[in-house]
């Protein structure tokens, strides 16, 4: 889970890059601002995937059948850790669907008419009614990007950006934190020291500008 976690703050970050290099590209060369929108859809696609990977292991976890260590452990921490990355990521498992595999979504005109929207929607970027198919759809923010699709008649989204990087590392943490009653001491002693450690790297990263900073001025 930590891993994944990871990998979708790197994703936000790559996004975040995308979007300041496209700002200082504007009115110059097309082919670079595409170059940055083929970026943000990257960014979007892959921060699904690794969302509902996270999502994955989550499950994983719950549904292991071992009432001995269950009993043992911080069962409040598992349930607020789910109920955490529930209200952040809500429709994770059908955006995943479209961003790893639209074109199986579009494959015939059945499959894809079972995809259309069934209802009209209004957001802040779409006014539409029923009958269309949307893949890929990018609603671009300076520090976010919601990535939607259609997918069983619904719109589906997610967001991605160093906000719920943050929500996905605090599940990590919960999650974590089920099976710290388990941990012998001299292993709790190693976890402290290396946790203080990530802490002092973690300060020095966000004293630093992003490592793209210096990259969109290229």
């Amino acid at each position: 889970m930590q891993s994944a976690a990871r990998e979708f703050r790197q994703t936000a970050d790559l996004y975040l890059f995308a979007q300041a290099r496209k700002k200082l590209l504007l009115g110059a060369d097309n082919f670079l601002i595409q170059d940055m929108i083929g970026l943000t859809t990257i960014a979007g696609r892959n921060g699904a995937v690794v969302a509902n990977s996270f999502a994955k292991l989550m499950e994983a976890v719950n549904a292991t059948q071992a009432p001995t260590i269950w009993s043992l452990a911080e069962m409040a921490a598992r349930r607020a850790g789910t109920k955490l990355f529930s209200q952040y990521f809500p429709e994770i498992a059908s955006i995943r669907t479209s961003a790893a595999h639209p074109g199986e979504l579009s494959k015939s005109k059945a499959e894809l008419f079972s995809h259309k929207l069934t209802s009209p929607i209004k957001t802040s970027a779409l006014h539409s009614g029923p009958g269309i198919y949307i893949s890929d759809m990018m609603e671009t923010h300076e520090n976010s990007l919601i990535f939607s699709a259609t997918v069983k008649g619904r719109m589906v989204s997610y967001e991605l950006s160093m906000r719920t990087a943050d929500v996905l590392d605090c599940v990590n943490a919960q999650y974590h934190r089920v099976f710290l009653a388990l941990e012998p001491p001299e292993l709790a002693r190693m976890r402290k020291w290396r946790q203080e450690s990530a802490e002092q790297h973690q300060r020095a990263e966000k004293s630093h500008q992003p490592w793209w900073r210096n990259l969109v001025h290229l």
